[in-house]
């Protein structure tokens, strides 16, 4: 379920569902990415107690081919039910040069500890010496941004962005924003922003396995610098 929540961001509860190999159960809240190189940036907040509970970013071709970057509750070994909350940096698609060859594989990235607010970050510059989509993550706990690692794949088909809450009923992911920069292959880093101005009120429809369903309203953000919103005209859902 996606709601508005306080007037200021989209509290997006986790699904009993996952975008993990065969199972692409998972709704995706998505729109079409842009043309060259980006970043895109969210602030959550998201406090999960269940392991495999997760919450983040998406650049998102379909089920079995995307890059993940989410606040993710991993179950202690011998925890009697802890769970770490950590970052986690994923990417799903082929390995054809392992032995023998894989159609469709899913390996995560394990960063830093998670915060109950993070800012999430995925740039995405195109290679294309190789034709390979290269995304490399960064998260912040608010104070700096800590690079994640960097993932590729074959460039295919397109690109989307989109936020997904998943795994396991039970907690809600708040997102204040999502916001977009272009062309930023040469740029560095910089502080989070932590500071909202904008947001309305929305709604999700439910609608057949394989459809797209769309949002009832924007989803507004302010401008910071360069920065601009990128929810800007109607997102759709897609879901399973």
């Amino acid at each position: 379920m996606i709601r508005a929540q306080d007037g200021l961001w989209y509290a997006y509860g986790t699904q009993n569902a996952e975008l993990h190999l065969a199972n692409n159960t998972a709704s995706v809240l998505w729109r079409p990415a842009p043309e060259g190189d980006y970043t895109v940036e969210t602030k959550v907040r998201f406090a999960p107690t269940q392991a495999a509970q997760q919450a983040g970013l998406l650049l998102y071709e379909n089920d079995d081919r995307y890059f993940k970057m989410a606040h993710s509750a991993l179950p202690l070994q011998r925890g009697n039910g802890a769970v770490l909350q950590m970052s986690e940096f994923g990417e799903e698609g082929e390995r054809p040069t392992t032995t023998p060859p894989i159609a469709v594989a899913n390996g995560p990235m394990f960063g830093g500890p998670a915060a109950e607010t993070m800012w999430l970050r995925l740039s995405y510059p195109y290679d294309a010496a190789n034709r390979a989509n290269e995304v490399r993550a960064a998260t912040s706990r608010g104070e700096r941004w800590v690079r994640n690692g960097v993932w590729t794949l074959p460039a295919k088909g397109p690109l989307k962005i989109g936020l997904v809450s998943m795994n396991r009923t039970g907690a809600v992911a708040a997102f204040d924003y999502v916001r977009l920069r272009t062309d930023v292959s040469r740029l560095r880093p910089e502080p989070p922003v932590a500071s909202v101005t904008g947001g309305d009120s929305r709604s999700a429809k439910r609608v057949p396995s394989g459809a797209s369903g769309v949002l009832d309203s924007r989803l507004v953000t302010s401008w910071e610098g360069s920065w601009g919103s990128w929810w800007g005209s109607t997102p759709a859902v897609r879901t399973s």
